[in-house]
């Protein structure tokens, strides 16, 4: 437990790390929505219309407010035209200002250059290891070779970003139907509840940008028959580990650094770590 107790407390801390480089606020009707590095905020004051330079401040004036989601749109072609974002999804996430309201909608690949934050959820599945010995286990899920981002590493059984036409819980279902081949509402109507678990604030610097995320983050306890199957060929395989090769796999590194948070939490809700401590 020393080794998982010293990385929990190491990444907890570097998951809130500052910028290592100058970013200014990007707002919207005086929201802060995300950041963006100065020389960005001056070719976008330049040329995109309705984006005002302030000190330190790339801003949508006011009376612009209603036309964000095509200044949004601009700003996520003009990074595409520069050739600086990943794979373009086509998918829209939510701009949220630091009031809580959402802003717009941007395409997705964008939300890191710009630092706007996103929305993931994640499901924790426990389940009977089916050994006769009424065991706990957990399903975990080894993220597909080829994926952009921590490529085979371990993950929680699903979880993904909120898009921006749904709410979280639905966005939830899709991810664990995507993923895992789960049913949630039906799941849920045979009486196996998903339980809300809390958030966890991270941001960071990664090569894209600038990570700032809020991690959603619920548990349920499966019926031994329900075996996830991945509908989207983004998971290499899913596995059902107990709860120690679990916290083995975490203080070896194994795990996304999310989902090591994720089911780190999970672990202290539920007093599973209290059975593995040291004497």
């Amino acid at each position: 437990m020393d080794r998982y107790n010293t990385f929990i407390a190491k990444t907890s801390s570097a998951n809130f790390a500052p910028p290592d480089h100058e970013r200014w606020a990007f707002e919207i009707d005086d929201d802060v929505v995300g950041s963006v590095k100065p020389e960005d905020a001056q070719f976008f004051a330049k040329h995109i219309a309705g984006l005002n330079l302030e000190p330190q401040c790339l801003s949508l004036a006011p009376f612009c407010s209603p036309d964000a989601p095509g200044v949004l749109a601009q700003m996520a072609n003009a990074l595409r035209d520069q050739g600086r974002l990943g794979k373009w999804r086509n998918e829209l996430l939510r701009v949220t200002g630091d009031s809580g309201q959402v802003r717009g909608l941007i395409e997705r690949a964008a939300v890191r250059q710009l630092g706007i934050r996103t929305f993931a959820v994640h499901l924790v599945a426990y389940s009977q290891i089916p050994n006769g010995a009424a065991t706990t286990g957990m399903w975990v899920q080894q993220r597909a070779l080829d994926k952009a981002n921590d490529p085979g590493l371990w993950d929680t059984c699903a979880g993904g970003l909120a898009a921006g036409d749904e709410s979280l819980l639905l966005s939830l279902e899709r991810e664990v139907q995507e993923e895992a081949g789960l049913d949630l509402p039906s799941l849920q109507r045979q009486g196996h509840l998903i339980k809300r678990g809390g958030n966890i604030q991270t941001q960071r610097n990664i090569p894209e940008g600038f990570l700032v995320e809020e991690l959603l983050c619920w548990d349920i306890d499966l019926p031994v028959n329900a075996i996830p199957v991945n509908q989207d060929g983004e998971v290499e395989k899913f596995e059902l580990w107990p709860l120690d090769k679990i916290i083995d796999g975490i203080a070896e590194l194994q795990f996304t650094v999310e989902a090591a948070l994720i089911i780190h939490q999970s672990l202290v809700t539920r007093g599973y770590l209290e059975q593995y401590k040291e004497g």
